[in-house]
């Protein structure tokens, strides 16, 4: 079975950290030779992606805004880029923040995908059902599901079923994990899966760690394979007046017996009210907890996971990278909706690796102020698509940063490197989160290719580097949101 790549840009913001004394400066080297282009082999016209596309078997899977307050799901031939059939489909409970998805599994020979769909005739405040299709064809592998209403999150796959979370019929108190497959009539609780996370209540931070409040006190909880393994107060790991409300990040794969973990301060307040908002960013704190037992391993104050550098350690070494922020403030204003003028002050990062099971600073790279390293917006930073080398400005030079060691390479002048294009427009959706009543949902994140500077270039093709640096594999076809056109690239030959 081919693999079909998707690029789901990491935009967390960046950092400051504890002492770290005599940790080596990274090295350089030179700028490796050009590389060969890599066509476009079909391209749709533009359009409201409101989840990246994702290829499955031989079509291409988006979720788009067509209409006022209305997603489909619809599916391209792999081949021509020609629309095969559309799916109308609900945005369920899952949190606007969240981003929007497609989910798939393989079985029996068949590619499949799991969808909330509106109950017939029409959706009531935004309870639907769930579904599942064959991804070929359309088809609707579940019909009896029908006279299911449910409001719940959107569906994930889980084992060799899929999965959603939320409240069946009405009156319902307790989410509950429930599980369907093609055939069934209705939804059964959800077994443990292997390897799986699991939580009681609450939400989850992670894919293991998930944040809950009995009797009122917010607590940490890991649970694994329908168990929770361990429960700590929120506060005794991230400190006194911090709380998931201000926001998370966790890496905390199962494969990893350090789960990292940012938190921050928390100011209570009314979020539908409009407010301006002060931050300053050498409030976070890192921690390392162990997975199977909660106890804390490590503390570094004001650290945070880089802009757009992603969660993930790399699979050969232990190492994280994060940034720490020496100084900075963060200004912005919220409208009761969303975020905006956002501006920052006084700005003074370094990048560094981290063994994850000690804590220890293995390597530091001085940032500065660049704005391209931190700035989420995409008028002034760049932020860029990271493979197993990141992608960073260092001493006005865009470079490639190893992970493991934090040696420096210049990237060649005329390479095209994928970023971040202009945010498309906030799509209207009706939505359960607002009882029925549409909420505003971003869309995908929108590629283009830019030059050193984080300048659109209108006239390049990308090169195996440009997808190199971006840690995918251009063996295979690879399928993009380019400014809110699905693109599929395909080397030739």
């Amino acid at each position: 079975m081919k693999r079909y790549f998707a690029i789901a840009v990491l935009g967390t913001t960046a950092l400051r950290s504890g002492c770290v004394g005599g940790a080596p400066q990274a090295e350089s080297e030179s700028a490796p030779p050009a590389a060969e282009p890599v066509p476009i082999a079909w391209q749709t016209d533009e359009l409201d992606l409101m989840s990246s596309p994702v290829g499955a078997g031989d079509v291409v899977l988006s979720i788009v805004s067509t209409q006022r307050n209305t997603l489909h799901l619809i599916a391209f031939d792999l081949e021509t880029g020609e629309e095969r059939w559309r799916q109308r489909v609900l945005v369920g409970t899952t949190a606007p923040g969240v981003d929007i998805s497609v989910s798939t599994l393989e079985k029996d020979g068949k590619t499949l995908v799991a969808a909330l769909i509106p109950l017939r005739p029409d959706p009531w405040n935004g309870w639907g059902t769930a579904a599942v299709l064959d991804a070929a064809t359309g088809e609707n592998l579940t019909p009896d599901m029908h006279d299911q209403a449910f409001a719940g999150s959107r569906p994930s796959a889980c084992g060799e079923a899929f999965c959603i979370v939320g409240w069946p019929g009405e009156g319902g108190e307790t989410a509950v994990e429930f599980a369907f497959s093609p055939g069934s009539t209705s939804f059964v609780v959800a077994p443990p899966q292997p390897g799986s996370g699991y939580l009681e209540g609450g939400r989850f931070l992670g894919g293991y760690i998930s944040a809950s409040w009995p009797n009122g006190v917010e607590t940490l909880s890991y649970g694994a394979d329908g168990a929770i393994v361990w429960q700590r107060p929120y506060e005794e790991v991230f400190g006194p007046g911090t709380s998931s409300n201000a926001g998370w990040a966790w890496d905390d794969a199962q494969d990893w017996a350090v789960a990292i973990g940012i938190g921050y301060p928390h100011t209570p307040r009314d979020i539908s009210q409009p407010a301006d908002i002060v931050r300053d960013m050498t409030d976070a704190r890192a921690v390392g907890v162990q997975t199977s037992t909660g106890a804390t391993e490590w503390t570094l104050e004001g650290l945070q996971w880089c802009a757009g550098v992603g969660r993930t350690r790399t699979d050969e070494s232990e190492i994280a990278v994060l940034c720490r922020w020496n100084s900075g403030t963060r200004f912005s204003h919220w409208d009761g909706q969303s975020t905006s003028n956002v501006k920052y002050e006084n700005v003074d990062i370094d990048m560094v690796g981290v063994n994850s099971t000690t804590g220890e600073i293995l390597w530091e790279l001085p940032l500065g102020s660049d704005p391209s390293n931190y700035d989420e917006r995409l008028d002034t930073g760049v932020p860029r698509v990271q493979g197993d080398s990141i992608v960073a400005k260092v001493d006005g030079e865009l470079s490639a940063v190893d992970r493991e060691t934090g040696k420096v390479t210049p990237v060649d002048s005329q390479t095209p490197i994928l970023c971040h294009g202009p945010e498309g427009e906030k799509k209207s959706v009706s939505s359960a989160w607002n009882n029925g009543e549409p909420f505003l949902y971003s869309q995908s994140d929108r590629l283009q290719l830019c030059d050193l500077d984080g300048k659109h270039k209108t006239d390049a093709l990308p090169t195996t580097e440009t997808f190199e640096l971006a840690g995918i594999d251009t063996t295979e076809p690879i399928v993009l949101n380019m400014n809110g056109k699905i693109t599929l690239f395909k080397q030739e030959g």
